[in-house]
């Protein structure tokens, strides 16, 4: 865990009443990740109005397999219930190109029928787990410094070497080559020693 991380705690529940009380231009990164449809709507909207990006998870209640998760558009979704109602109300908002993490799973339950849906905690922990590494992979596509250091825990600062190998495997084609790393970010001091990064 990286040693200098500050997390910001606020005990809230997220509704439109106090969304006021949150900068959303203030985040590099905003994952919505609640149950109520209003937080959810209220969550994507303010993000797209900052141009922050956002991701959103649909339904993992009373579904069993982890595997039929998938990330695409909303509107590209099919078989979620939850992502229905979100295609609809956002349509009604033009508001598309939401990322989402959902299932094509069929509920287990009518979910339109119960108060509280059953879930098992391999479903959303999974879906979370993709959320995470979907925003990873993003903030180090924007090849933001700040952003690296976000992403692996580790100073950039300590080791560029390592944090090239870290984007090559996210994601081979940003740099291609170290040589096209290097040059964008480790400053040398005689030898191949690293001397610093480039801002």
């Amino acid at each position: 865990i990286n040693p200098e991380i500050n997390v910001v705690i606020n005990k809230v529940f997220y509704l439109p009443e106090n969304a006021d009380e949150f900068s959303f231009k203030d985040y590099d990164f905003v994952v919505d990740a609640v149950d109520t449809v209003s937080a959810k709507i209220e969550i994507i909207s303010r993000a797209k109005k900052e141009g922050v990006e956002v991701i959103s998870c649909m339904g993992t209640g009373a579904k069993l397999d982890p595997l039929k998760l998938k990330v695409s558009k909303l509107e590209d979704t099919k078989g979620c219930p939850l992502a229905r109602v979100m295609r609809r109300e956002l349509r009604q908002r033009n508001i598309t190109g939401v990322k989402v993490v959902y299932s094509e799973e069929q509920p287990l339950v009518n979910v339109s029928e119960r108060g509280n849906i059953p879930s098992m905690i391999f479903v959303p922990a999974t879906a979370g787990i993709i959320i995470a590494s979907e925003v990873i992979k993003d903030l180090i596509k924007r090849g933001n410094p700040d952003s690296i250091y976000a992403a692996t825990g580790t100073p950039i600062t300590n080791n560029p070497e390592n944090v090239f190998g870290i984007f090559n495997f996210l994601d081979p084609d940003l740099f291609k080559t170290h040589g096209k790393f290097a040059t964008n970010y480790i400053i040398y001091r005689g030898y191949g020693r690293v001397a610093g990064v480039k801002n």
